[in-house]
Parts: structure tokens; C-alpha cells; sequence
């Protein structure tokens, strides 16, 4: 959504989960792609013209995931990891291909942003019908917990939300 939202020309989705891949494209990819394919670098500066991606973001903290992500990075491509992976999680570059082509993998701490500007912001895009969070968000009882997790497991539902009520 924000890709889209910022006119990016090409919006690549990449989730192992078809479900996902089809909300990804509701919201804007111009392309999904499975991200359990081993050569998944090589589909996305295919699809970029040959040298790769300016922006990538990985919302997955999976060590394995944000390697392939930094992999698809063009030359002066800049990624963040905003899922949180796991403590000491530790992941390999190839330091050359990042000193060559100047890439940067960065940090990102709520993203990066002021809250007091960007919740305004979002608020404003929601109403303007370029920020549909109900598409991805979806609302539980605490005591339907279990039918939360098993349609987050299944790719139905992006982020479940649990509601506690008197």
C-alpha cells in the first residue's frame, strides 16, 4: 500500500502463501511472486530490467528471507527489515556485491517516522481510499483466538486483531 501510495512504478510482492499473494495484488503489486522459489533474486531484476529493486522491505525477520531480499537489491538499492527477528539472529552479505554496488541494509524503528505527522497522514490516505487497512486487518473476540491464528496460518487473514471485552 505504501508502495502505492508513493507512485512506484513496480510493486513486487513476494509471500510463499498464494492467499497473501492475492490480497499483495488487490492492494497494488504488479507483480507476486512465490518466495520458496530458490532463484527469487533472479524473477525480481528480471522483472526490474536486469539490476534489481531500489527499495525492498521484509516484514518477515526470517535471516534466510532478508538475505534473498538484500540479494535483489540494484546498485544504491536500500532494504529494511521491519519484522522482528529473533535475538542474535545473524544473517551472511556478500560484502563486495554491497561494496560495488553500494546497497544498504538498514534498521527501521517504527518506521522511521514521526508519529505525530505520519498517523495524520494514514488517517487521511484511509479516508481518501488509498490506505484499505480492513483489507489486510481483520477482528477477533480473545475467546475466538485459535480461529485467529488458524486463518493467519492460512493466508485468510494478513493481521488478526484480538478484542478484550467485558
Amino acid at each position: 500500500m505504501a508502495a502505492k501510495i508513493r507512485k512506484a512504478k513496480i510493486i513486487i510482492g513476494v509471500d510463499i502463501d498464494e492467499g497473501r499473494l492475492k490480497i499483495a495484488q488487490s492492494l497494488g503489486a504488479t507483480a507476486c511472486l512465490d518466495g520458496s522459489d530458490l532463484d527469487i533474486a533472479d524473477q525480481i531484476r528480471t522483472i526490474c530490467g536486469g539490476d534489481g529493486v531500489d527499495y525492498a522491505v521484509d516484514c518477515t525477520g526470517v535471516a534466510a528471507i532478508i538475505e534473498k531480499m538484500i540479494d535483489a537489491l540494484g546498485t544504491l538499492g536500500k532494504a529494511a527489515t521491519i519484522g522482528a527477528p529473533a535475538p542474535g539472529t545473524k544473517i551472511s552479505v556478500d560484502v563486495f556485491s554491497q561494496l560495488t554496488k553500494g546497497r544498504q541494509y538498514i534498521g527501521c524503528n517504527q518506521g522511521d517516522s514521526v508519529p505525530q505527522q505520519m498517523i495524520p497522514y494514514l488517517i487521511e490516505q484511509h479516508f481518501q481510499g488509498n490506505f484499505p487497512i480492513q483489507k489486510i486487518v481483520q477482528t477477533y473476540s480473545i475467546e475466538d483466538f485459535a480461529v485467529a491464528l488458524e486463518d493467519m496460518k492460512s493466508g485468510k487473514v494478513i493481521k488478526p486483531v484480538l478484542i478484550w471485552r467485558r
